[in-house]
């Protein structure tokens, strides 16, 4: 169904296998970041493994490997990740490669029991903070699709290593959809005008997507998009099952506590899901088909959803791979891709970008002597008279803002969404950021906004002074 891929080496990995969220596992890096802190684990992919060359079916691995109880340990068995790539752009695409009879593989964790045909259980080498190891995960088969679809990504890095060059490759030879996701911020404005005016994407394989949030979006975000695209916007929201909208801070009502980084459901909620549904329905229309359909064996198959992180905005995406495939996506005839086109580049590069193909970014930013203007009558103001724009644009209030874009979001951002927090905060009886109330971020916030980070007992007063919600 896909090209072949020729016999590889199994190669030697760094960091160890620290937990699974199946059916694929994380791969933690023992590169450290410039704060000191680890990687952000990376995602290891199970494929077919070989055996004297020739490929072992991931059904016949299962049948083979008996393991009649772990208890006992009659049978210990070990995994090997099979890694490509070098340096910091190491990455593993590796099914666990199944071992009896005692040999081991060191640092790599184990799978410590499985049944005759049975799921594996993986054994992470995680501990808890009592020095517990947390308990075994199963470890799910991949569909003959899902090991197929792997074996097309590993041919692909073979004949063309540079993202680009995969990308360009797809969308050319193969007439790749191509899915931008538009917050309207700065990165996905300058990655919309990098696939489309540099890189001269053909109109036809683009489709532009950006999902809304009532209630808690920047009024105008939607406008914004649409003046700085060509293509029509498709809008979407997450809905409960009697079709009614998701409103974040009701949504967080209903979960009785804000999101956190270690927790970002309103991410994956209420943007990822519903726009990773959109693209399935509109592979589906695409090949003049109807919903939950299977795409036709000469259909149109390949999807490249592509997003504008970059690995300058902070440790944890720079742990972020710049190109992967989406295994749990790539079933019923798909092929599913995701791509960050501007991962490399810096702020600088992106504001230039920007500048550039004629366009302004999103007023929040102050770039233009307009924008600064309306940031100072809105009271984003120093000490010095100088305007003080948001640092990044996604809420009004995200809980991954630092505390002095909550500051200026608090003196430009509509009253109502504020208010709206300091209810929820009330009602729910959990802070927006760990032990710190949301009028006292906006305090400290504003005491950034007017003095920057010094913390002076003046500075606190003056900005104590300052209308505005919740206090």
């Amino acid at each position: 169904m896909f090209p072949s891929e020729e016999p590889r080496v199994q190669g030697q990995g760094m960091g160890e296998i620290t937990g699974l969220a199946a059916p694929r596992l994380e791969w933690q890096s023992s590169i450290k970041t410039s704060t000191g802190r680890p990687r952000k684990p990376r995602v290891i992919v199970p494929e077919a493994t070989r055996k004297k060359d020739e490929p072992i079916s991931h059904r016949d691995q299962l049948a083979k490997a008996s393991v009649r109880s772990y208890d006992n340990k009659t049978r210990t068995m070990h995994a090997q990740p099979i890694v490509f790539g070098s340096g910091d752009l190491r990455r593993v695409y590796a099914r666990p490669l199944l071992k009896v009879d005692g040999e081991t593989v060191p640092d790599r964790g184990e799978a410590v029991r499985q049944l005759d045909g049975g799921p594996v259980y993986w054994q992470s080498l995680e501990t808890f903070k009592d020095g517990t190891l947390a308990p075994p995960r199963t470890l799910d088969p991949l569909t003959d699709e899902q090991i197929a679809a792997i074996e097309f990504e590993l041919w692909l890095a073979k004949h063309y290593p540079d993202p680009l060059a995969r990308f360009r490759y797809l969308v050319r030879e193969r007439d790749a959809l191509v899915v931008v996701n538009h917050s309207g911020g700065k990165d996905s404005q300058a990655m919309y005008l990098h696939l489309t005016r540099d890189l001269g994407l053909p109109r036809k394989q683009i489709r532009v997507v950006h999902a809304d949030l009532p209630g808690a979006d920047w009024p105008g975000t939607l406008d914004h998009i649409k003046a700085t695209t060509d293509e029509k916007v498709k809008v979407v929201t997450a809905q409960y099952s009697d079709g009614s909208v998701k409103e974040l801070y009701d949504y967080v009502l209903k979960r009785k506590k804000f999101p956190s980084a270690a927790q970002r459901y309103c991410t994956s909620d209420l943007k990822t899901s519903p726009i990773d549904a959109w693209i399935r329905q509109a592979m589906c229309e695409l090949n003049g088909l109807k919903k939950h359909c299977k795409v036709p064996a000469n259909g149109q198959r390949i999807v490249i959803s592509t997003l504008g992180m970059r690995a300058q905005e902070s440790d944890n995406r720079a742990g972020l791979s710049e190109w992967e495939i989406s295994v749990g996506d790539s079933v019923a005839g798909r092929l599913w891709f995701e791509y960050l086109p501007i991962f490399r580049w810096t702020e600088k590069q992106v504001f230039s970008s920007i500048e550039r193909h004629r366009q302004a970014p999103f007023w929040i930013y102050g770039r233009t002597p307009q924008d600064c203007r309306r940031l100072v009558e809105a009271g984003s103001v120093d000490q010095h008279g100088h305007c003080v724009p948001m640092r990044r644009m996604s809420c009004v209030f995200c809980i991954m803002s630092s505390v002095r874009d909550i500051g200026v979001a608090s003196l430009i951002g509509p009253q109502e969404i504020a208010e709206k927090i300091c209810d929820t905060e009330v009602e729910t009886g959990h802070t927006f950021k760990h032990k710190t109330t949301f009028p006292d971020l906006q305090l400290k916030g504003r005491a950034e906004v007017y003095a920057g980070t010094k913390k002076r007992l003046d500075v606190i007063t003056t900005a104590r002074k300052l209308s505005g919600p919740c206090q």
